[in-house]
């Protein structure tokens, strides 16, 4: 004999909060349906909502008896290279969870985000003030968590940051994409081959993101631009003794009298004026000898665009708020409502499948 089944569903208010705001933008498309006026646009929007609503809805609860395990297994790798208190745990399900419920990841992602910072040595309390960054940079740059997770890491660390710096670095990152012709991607490939001999040399990240976006607009892009920035580094911060001594001849000096490293905006616009009264073929040779062979690319693009260039250029990547607006945008219109809707449901489901 059949029986009557009811079900009854028990939400945090972070969870409802995001069911709620997807609902409402679908809603919205309700609203259009009451207005079709033919049995062709009918047909259109029906298979727009079984392509957007129901077959990902469905996939969902196909998985979701397998979601809960899956996060209680996630929790447990995350413990296992945390090391971390009962109470600590907490606080990153509860991050993951929240997370999961209000934004454009689930509560899956963002556990994978947070394990993949405790992999890079971010103690817990160092990955709960980072996380949110790599949920921005990630969702800024459509970029994968871990990749995420690991630019963001390398950042903080190769230039001596604390983790609530994340917001910040975020921002320079997405503001960099923004104001060039490269994207986050490319920006992380350029990180990983320059970030340590910047940090070293005390040049700040605002700079090095400023040289990268410029560099990109001159073609020059990825793991080759931060390969080609390193060289412009290591040679002026380490010169040849023929560099060294040209170097002098042309007033360039690259330490102040307290022998701290000068801006690098400061040295390229001595580079500049150092060669002025030079003919071409001198003013390239002397560029070669200075940057060298592979180095002296990417100095005569950063030099040819001169310091107002530059100026205009840091500007607009140090601009603050830059990823998470991006980030907010992901989270408009259908697709972002549907996303939103993905998360609060698997938050849920995590939830209620919790003993």
């Amino acid at each position: 004999m059949a029986e009557n089944v009811e079900i009854v569903i028990k939400a945090t208010d972070q969870t409802q909060a995001g069911i709620a705001s997807a609902s409402g933008n679908i809603e919205g498309l309700v609203g259009k349906i009451a207005n079709l006026s033919s049995v062709a646009e009918m047909r259109n929007i029906g298979e727009s909502m079984t392509r957007n609503i129901t077959q990902p809805l469905m996939q969902i609860g196909k998985t979701a008896i397998m979601t809960s395990a899956d996060f209680e297994q996630g929790l447990n790798v995350l413990q296992q290279v945390t090391k971390a208190t009962t109470e600590d745990m907490g606080l990153m399900e509860k991050q993951a969870l929240d997370l999961g419920a209000s934004s454009v990841f689930g509560a899956l992602d963002v556990l994978e985000a947070q394990t993949a910072l405790a992999k890079a040595g971010f103690t817990t309390q160092q990955t709960l003030a980072a996380t949110t960054g790599v949920i921005d940079l990630a969702a800024a740059g459509e970029l994968g968590m871990v990749e995420a997770s690991e630019l963001l890491a390398a950042a903080i660390n190769s230039f001596g940051l604390e983790a609530e710096d994340s917001t910040r670095v975020a921002d320079l990152l997405a503001a960099a994409a923004n104001a060039s012709a490269v994207d986050v991607s490319d920006l992380g490939d350029s990180f990983i081959n320059v970030a340590s001999v910047a940090g070293a040399a005390g040049i700040p990240i605002e700079d090095v993101s400023t040289a990268l976006a410029l560099l990109g607009n001159n073609g020059l892009v990825g793991a080759e631009a931060g390969t080609a920035l390193r060289t412009v580094l290591r040679q002026l911060t380490a010169p040849t003794d023929a560099a060294s001594e040209l170097m002098k001849e042309l007033g360039i000096d690259v330490y102040n009298t307290a022998g701290e490293m000068n801006s690098l905006p400061s040295i390229l616009a001595q580079l500049e004026n150092g060669v002025k009264g030079l003919t071409a073929e001198q003013a390239a040779h002397a560029k070669q000898t200075i940057l060298g062979s592979y180095g002296v690319v990417a100095g005569t693009i950063l030099i040819n665009e001169g310091a107002d260039a530059y100026a205009a250029m840091r500007e607009q990547v140090t601009q603050a708020g830059v990823a998470q607006e991006a980030a907010a945008a992901r989270m408009k219109g259908f697709n972002g409502a549907l996303e939103n809707l993905k998360g609060a449901i698997e938050t849920l489901m995590i939830e209620q499948g919790a003993p």
